[in-house]
């Protein structure tokens, strides 16, 4: 959290969208997730927007905005919490259309690079407000159950640089990049302009 704050008082006029889920069954607790990441937000809460619509940039400079992947009692954040498992999903709540490909278990690279430039077109010819989430990150399951993130990074990277090459200009969406490198941030970041 220390990390995030810092980089939001260095870089007033970003925002980060911060995906939070429980990862685990718990045990030996006395207090739910949901209590647990209550007690986070209250140590800095004026760097948190809770809102639960799909924000402007200029509705949430400076802040985090929640994209919750957990249950919760009370309205907070983005609600996500029917997100598929390795799959490219849909979920429509009042207010808030999303559109993911999170195809994260990758067994073949082409396959991956199918659904991350079908999210892209899908992006780019969208007139609506739907929010897209394309994770152009994911692992190959290796020898003995041990992921290898590089085996599709290595495929992917070099994809993602040729595709924005030639498409310059156009709202794509978020993407998580593994393994990002100044040169393909770059030609991301120029889309905008």
């Amino acid at each position: 959290m220390n990390a995030c704050y810092a980089f939001l008082e260095s870089h007033p006029s970003e925002t980060i969208i911060m995906s939070v889920k429980e990862e685990h069954d718990a045990s030996n607790t006395t207090r739910s997730f949901e209590s647990t990441f209550d007690s986070y937000i209250q140590k800095n809460p004026s760097k948190w927007d809770l809102g639960t619509n799909i924000p402007t940039l200029g509705e949430v400079r400076g802040k985090i905005r929640l994209l919750r992947r957990f249950s919760a009692g009370t309205a907070k954040g983005i609600n996500a919490t029917s997100w598929a498992d390795n799959t490219t999903f849909e979920i429509n709540n009042p207010g808030v259309q999303l559109k993911v490909q999170d195809y994260y278990k990758v067994t073949n690279n082409d396959d991956k690079w199918n659904g991350i430039s079908n999210l892209f077109n899908e992006a780019k010819n969208s007139n609506s407000n739907r929010l897209f989430i394309n994770f152009t990150s994911g692992y190959k399951p290796g020898i003995f159950g041990i992921p290898s993130i590089p085996t599709v990074s290595n495929a992917i990277n070099p994809k993602l640089k040729t595709f924005f090459q030639s498409n310059t200009k156009g709202p794509y969406g978020i993407m998580p990049v593994d393994f990002v490198n100044a040169e393909l941030a770059e030609l991301i970041v120029k889309t905008n302009f």
